[in-house]
């Protein structure tokens, strides 16, 4: 059970005792999501007024399912608020962990629903224009070339030693687990014979799914969550997006994912040969090693310690559905290979 009263405490002594941001910190709410990382919204008040601002920390040890850098994430966002082009938080003040004992950060609030919740009643006509917001979104992320990212962000020697290693990470996690998994060796051994064309490296988000989309006052979508952010191939993003929404819908892609192709094709610049159905089902799968990342850790660290966090035990349960998703994927992708319906 997370103490808001110290949390509030501890953040007043940061941003009002040393950053001098405001007079009075109050309102500390836990944010709903966010299962990786602690997530709490508050008001920062200041002469100018009422600021709504966001604070995002690690987890202690014990209680995180998954472990990421705050100090990377951070930098990231620090790089993309200067630009100010790319549709996500603008990050304000960071913390090395002196603060709250652990790395943070914090960031403007932004009003809003997510996608999730805006497409419970939704219509057609509804999914189909939150499809192209979501294609205006990640261009807009995927616009970001290599270059102008910060420089401690891994850079990929190429295109293919990149995808090679995104194939390499399905073998190493098979490694890791507590049992052979000759499924995903054989998915792995599929990807790196079938590669599609290479595209640009170019900013990727790593997690973008429906609960990481807020609905802006303008209709538009934010981009939140950045842990994963990375140099990556754009369809990375657009695959894990489908593969995380077949599991949790909606898939805004589902209705015309040749619509939502051309609609990107025709802002970024990128060819058909590049953006298309079957090279996004590809990515669709490359990109489910994310999802077997946790799903082979749940079973380990339950055998570890009883006392595991749930949800631990909880994915550990769901590997089997997932096989039968991956193998659905690869029949679909091999049966468009085969009709030479396949753009690759």
């Amino acid at each position: 059970m997370v103490d808001l009263d110290k949390v509030t405490q501890d953040l007043s002594r940061w941003l009002i005792g040393r950053e001098n941001a405001g007079t009075r910190i109050d309102n500390m709410q836990l944010l709903s999501g966010g299962f990786s990382q602690f997530m709490a919204a508050f008001d920062l008040h200041a002469p100018t007024g009422i600021r709504k601002l966001v604070l995002r920390a690690s987890r202690p040890c014990g209680e995180a399912i998954t472990f990421t850098d705050r100090a990377a994430e951070w930098a990231l966002i620090s790089s993309l608020t200067c630009r100010g082009d790319v549709p996500l938080p603008a990050g304000l003040w960071f913390d090395e962990g002196d603060a709250l004992g652990l790395p943070c950060f914090v960031v403007e609030h932004v009003s809003g629903p997510t996608v999730k919740k805006m497409m419970i009643d939704a219509h057609a006509n509804d999914r189909r224009s939150f499809a192209d917001r979501l294609c205006d979104c990640l261009v807009s992320i995927h616009a970001v070339p290599a270059q102008d990212l910060p420089a401690d962000l891994p850079r990929p020697r190429d295109w293919d030693s990149h995808i090679d290693g995104l194939i390499d990470r399905w073998i190493a996690l098979e490694r890791s687990g507590l049992e052979p998994d000759p499924i995903v060796r054989y998915i792995a051994k599929w990807l790196r014979t079938n590669k599609p064309k290479s595209a640009p490296l170019c900013l990727v988000h790593g997690e973008l799914n429906n609960d990481n989309l807020i609905v802006t006052d303008d209709g538009s979508l934010t981009a939140v969550d950045w842990e994963y952010g990375h140099i990556g191939d754009p369809r990375e993003d657009i695959g894990w997006y489908r593969t995380v929404s077949t599991s949790v819908p909606p898939d805004l892609l589902a209705d015309d994912t040749e619509a939502f192709c051309a609609r990107y094709r025709a802002a970024s610049g990128l060819s058909e040969e590049v953006i298309n159905p079957a090279a996004v089902a590809y990515f669709g799968l490359l990109a489910s090693v994310g999802v077997y990342n946790t799903l082979v850790g749940g079973p380990a660290t339950v055998e570890a310690s009883p006392d595991a966090p749930v949800l631990a035990a909880y994915v550990s349960a769901v590997l089997a559905t997932t096989h039968l998703r991956w193998f659905e994927s690869l029949s679909a992708l091999e049966c468009a290979a085969s009709s030479g319906h396949s753009r690759r």
